[in-house]
């Protein structure tokens, strides 16, 4: 009995109408390229990067906008996790902090530029920088 109308003919889809009232009712889709380009200008702005307990969930509040889109405009508009876009923007401060010769601690510059420990300042660095912190700073002073 679960076959029953199997023989049936599918439905044949209709044309798109002309009625722009109901093309009106369909979404127009989003440019989440564009989104997270906003996002990320947005975030730079405000320096929200530079707080080490910053989350999808806390930065979804403050830039007002719902946390799945937040994560999609990441995920899909710049092409990375959440993670990944904090820590590029965190190791771009952190490498301005090194190049303009700040005279602290790289722990210290990676507690400035929002990291929670060295460790993962350092493994962020490298993985963003290709360098770690200490070879940028060595590479910068024998300039």
């Amino acid at each position: 009995e679960a076959l029953v109308g199997i023989h049936q003919p599918f439905p044949k889809m209709t044309e798109p109408s002309d009625d722009p009232v109901a093309e009106a009712d369909t979404p127009a889709p989003r440019d989440w390229a564009a989104e997270g380009e906003k996002l990320q200008r947005v975030v730079a702005d405000q320096r929200w990067f530079l707080e080490p307990g910053l989350s999808l969930q806390i930065l979804s509040r403050r830039y007002g906008m719902n946390h799945v889109y937040l994560s999609r405009a990441i995920n899909d508009g710049l092409g990375c996790n959440f993670n990944s876009f904090i820590n590029r923007l965190r190791v771009d401060h952190a490498k301005a902090l090194i190049d303009k010769g700040d005279p602290r601690s790289l722990t210290e510059i990676a507690m400035a530029a929002g990291f929670g420990s060295k460790a993962s300042f350092n493994r962020a660095f490298k993985l963003h920088a290709g360098i770690s912190p200490s070879e940028r700073r060595k590479s910068k002073a024998s300039r």
